[in-house]
Order: C-alpha cells, then sequence, then structure tokens
C-alpha cells in the first residue's frame, strides 16, 4: 500500500511542483511556499529511489543537490521540519527568508482584500537577495533542464 496518494515517479513530483509553481504565480503565500520548497527538495529523493531512474541521472543528482536555489528549497524544508537550522549547518545557503504583507505589497490586486499578497523575500549567506516568485522560476527551470538531459 502506497501513502503517496497516487504520487508514483518522478515525473508526478515535477508536475506537482509545477502546480505549486502557479499557486505561488497566482498569489504568493507562506504555506505555498513551504510546500513548493518542499516538492523542490525532495525531488532529489524520489529520483534517487525510484527503480528506473538511470544510473547517469543518478549521478547527475549531486549536481543539483549543489545548485544554490535547491539548496535554498533544503534549508527551508529542514526549518520547517525542525523549526530552527544551526548556523553550522552543513551546505547552508540560505540566511534568512522575509514575509510581508499590506497595502502596497506584493502584487496589485492579489491576495485577500484589504490585506494583500505576501511578499517574500529570500536572503543567501552572502548577502544576495532575490523575491521569492525569481527564485522559485529558477527551481522550476533546474528541475526541468535536469529531467529534459535525462529523459526522465
Amino acid at each position: 500500500m502506497s501513502l503517496t496518494a497516487g504520487l508514483k515517479t518522478p515525473r508526478d513530483m515535477l508536475a506537482k511542483l509545477h502546480t505549486e509553481h502557479s499557486r505561488l504565480k497566482t498569489s504568493v503565500t507562506s504555506g505555498d511556499l513551504m510546500n513548493f520548497t518542499i516538492t523542490g527538495y525532495h525531488l532529489i529523493e524520489w529520483i534517487r529511489n525510484n527503480p528506473s531512474t538511470s544510473v547517469t541521472a543518478k549521478n547527475e543528482l549531486e549536481a543539483m543537490y549543489r545548485n544554490p536555489d535547491i539548496g535554498v528549497c533544503r534549508d527551508i524544508t529542514n526549518e520547517s521540519k525542525h523549526f530552527a537550522l544551526k548556523k553550522d549547518y552543513e551546505d547552508r545557503v540560505t540566511d534568512k527568508t522575509s514575509a510581508m504583507s499590506g497595502y502596497g505589497v506584493g502584487g496589485y490586486g492579489k491576495g485577500p482584500y484589504g490585506i494583500g499578497e505576501e511578499s517574500i523575500v529570500v536572503v543567501l549567506l552572502d548577502g544576495t537577495r532575490f523575491d521569492s516568485l525569481t527564485w522559485a522560476q529558477r527551481v522550476v527551470d533546474a528541475w526541468d533542464a535536469f529531467f529534459a538531459k535525462d529523459g526522465l
């Protein structure tokens, strides 16, 4: 018996990532961003543990693990599970995220009336800052390229 509610393959998880990305593009929320990061990071495990994944694709997963955008997924996912990351957490790339909402924040006409859409910024340890939608697009692009290259 499977506990994955109909998700069976890495391609299913990639489709889930695209669905979560579409939700973020419609309206940014912390909850949707967290779901996106969990899927974006756990795709590594789905590919690694799928018996039909080629040895070449499995070997190339290390590059995805080292991709800083996937690293942000890893950091947010692990902090959401453990509530905090140690400063000496191995391979950490993310310093923090910040979320704001209110008048004039987020996309025009998005989010609940009177509150607005959340604006979430990701800050890396090196001080680089970027909007969550810009970063999420890079995550999707990286996974799409990986799947296309490796024929998954």
